[in-house]
């Protein structure tokens, strides 16, 4: 790793986890203003934040921190329980996306994104209704786009009208690009949280703009022809037991490689 390029991957954190022991590996508390104990973690409440907004903006509030207060180079974002790795289903640290890997790939790449997950019954659009979204909401977006950067709709019904794109809201970029589609994004969801009014939605509904947020990555890299990276994502908690998670799967419409990603702890 060159000494001039200061690299940040940081991991979103609800809860005390066991941290991978790779150099430059940061956890962040998120919506740390919601709760009384910490974890010794950086928090998302220092600084200039939107922390208290975590249970609608998931972890958007991580993004917000990095945007305004870190000074990396190049960042990154991971979960406690999701990783960039080399292999699909292999949830073992040493594979773990390194430091000077992520320098290397922004030599020849504007972004690393996790591998697409694959709608067999729907498109985004219809995807996003599938799971916890309500409707109208994404015409409510699209509306917003159209009258903040109408240079966008076009790209924006292109996405939602696809049957592929990552999730989860990892990345890794140079803090130059992620500043800019952070001033994009955020222009975008503070103004949608002004017009839709979430106040019935239940408790994963009200998540809506972390929601928002992964499709609309996948707009912003699009439209901006940024050079993509595609990466495994694993999982290295259990997320239940495999026949329920299955069931889920099916019921959405993922196809067999997605099922693999949920169920990395089950044995096939």
């Amino acid at each position: 790793m060159s000494e001039q390029s200061k690299i940040c991957m940081y991991i979103a954190a609800h809860k005390k986890f066991t941290l991978p022991s790779i150099e430059h590996y940061v956890p962040i508390e998120v919506g740390a203003a919601l709760r009384d104990e910490h974890f010794g973690y950086i928090r998302d409440d220092e600084g200039e934040n939107i922390s208290a907004k975590n249970p609608f903006f998931c972890e958007l509030t991580a993004y917000y921190w990095i945007w305004k207060n870190s000074d990396a180079d190049i960042v990154g974002l991971s979960h406690y329980r999701r990783y960039f790795s080399k292999y699909r289903i292999n949830p073992d640290e040493r594979y773990y996306l390194k430091p000077e890997e992520m320098e290397a790939l922004m030599e020849q790449y504007d972004v690393v994104l996790p591998e697409h997950f694959y709608w067999r019954k729907h498109n985004l659009k219809s995807g996003y209704y599938a799971g916890a979204g309500v409707e109208p909401d994404l015409d409510t977006i699209a509306q917003i786009i159209q009258e903040l950067y109408p240079e966008y709709s076009k790209t924006y019904q292109d996405v939602l009208s696809q049957h592929e794109a990552s999730y989860c809201n990892m990345f890794v970029m140079k803090k130059k690009d992620f500043d800019a589609y952070c001033k994009w994004l955020f222009d975008i969801l503070f103004e949608a949280e002004r017009r839709i009014n979430i106040s019935d939605y239940t408790s994963a509904e009200k998540r809506i703009f972390g929601y928002m947020s992964e499709l609309l990555l996948n707009v912003w890299v699009a439209r901006n022809q940024k050079r993509v990276c595609y990466k495994p994502m694993v999982v290295n908690e259990t997320f239940g037991k495999k026949k329920k998670v299955l069931r889920i799967c099916e019921k959405i419409g993922l196809d067999a490689l997605t099922k693999a990603v949920y169920c990395v702890d089950s044995k096939f």
